[in-house]
């Protein structure tokens, strides 16, 4: 799950820049593995992490558990995870009873899920490998709203204004698929004196995603085909490289910002969307020499 974005907001014609860079944190990562046979073996590790934001630093608990298993050109991984993250007290400005008010809140994050990845070599020129994983990254608490020092407003209007905070607990983040993962095949041949040719394709599947913490609009997942080639010499000093990335010339969206993107129904953000699509069809030659 991506770590909360600090923004900077706009209110009244200022910028609300009181960031907080000076809190003392520690970071640290324990694990351990164990080597089962000669084929498989499995590890644990736990971490907590923290960043800087705008009212001080939030603090990120990671757990993983996996297990792994190689063998004559065959390999398969397997991590189940647990991620908490404390989310960052952030600032909208609303409008109660005619007023702007500046309203701060808190929202945590958690994630649950499985990453997979394998590798299989059929022969010594064709190969098969793919990662993939399932999560479900969603909202864990609400928290509660608190009006700016100064604001003439009770607790009572600011809350009918708001609305139930704890109303997006259980929605899938913004910008988070529950699904990701790639498809590859891999095949190469020798060229006798001349040196060897090889080939690869690769299918990356992104699922759906909702563009607002609401769950009010989705956008598709999509499905990218990128394609390539590679010659190395014989003396591997000579080699030509070549790749079509999105061969179908899929469109969709990858990211989207802006819009209502309040923890509430309440649209207090920007009124309108805009996102970072994929790019189109594109084709990249290279060639090198290695002295």
């Amino acid at each position: 799950v991506s770590p909360a974005v600090t923004s900077i907001q706009q209110f009244s014609g200022s910028f609300l820049t009181d960031f907080d860079f000076e809190n003392d944190e520690l970071n640290w990562t324990i694990g351990g593995s164990y080597e089962v046979t000669d084929d498989i073996a499995v590890y644990a590790r736990a971490t907590e992490a923290f960043l800087p934001n705008r009212n001080g630093a939030t603090g990120s608990e990671i757990f993983e558990l996996g297990a792994r298993y190689s063998n004559s050109g065959f390999y398969l991984a397997a991590n189940l995870f647990s991620l908490t993250q404390e989310g960052d007290v952030q600032e909208r400005g609303l409008t109660v009873n005619g007023q702007q008010v500046l309203a701060q809140f808190q929202t945590d994050r958690e994630s649950i899920g499985l990453e997979l990845e394998g590798d299989l070599s059929v022969t010594d020129s064709l190969g098969f490998f793919f990662n993939a994983t399932f999560q479900d990254p969603t909202f864990a608490s609400g928290g509660t709203a608190t009006a700016i020092p100064g604001s003439m407003v009770t607790q009572a209007q600011l809350d009918a204004a708001v609305g139930d905070l704890t109303a997006i607990d259980g929605n899938q983040i913004a910008n988070q698929p529950q699904t990701l993962g790639t498809f590859g095949v891999r095949y190469g041949f020798g060229l006798g004196e001349l040196g060897e040719l090889s080939f690869n394709g690769v299918v990356r599947h992104v699922g759906e995603i909702p563009l607002d913490d609401g769950n009010n609009t989705f956008i598709d997942g999509y499905n990218q085909l990128n394609i390539g080639a590679v010659f190395e010499s014989a003396d591997g000093d000579w080699y030509a490289r070549v790749n079509v990335q999105n061969v179908t010339d899929e469109e969709a969206i990858q990211r989207v910002f802006g819009g209502p993107q309040s923890i509430t129904d309440q649209q207090v953000a920007a009124n309108g969307f805009y996102g970072r699509p994929l790019l189109g069809r594109n084709v990249v030659f290279g060639v090198g020499y290695r002295f």
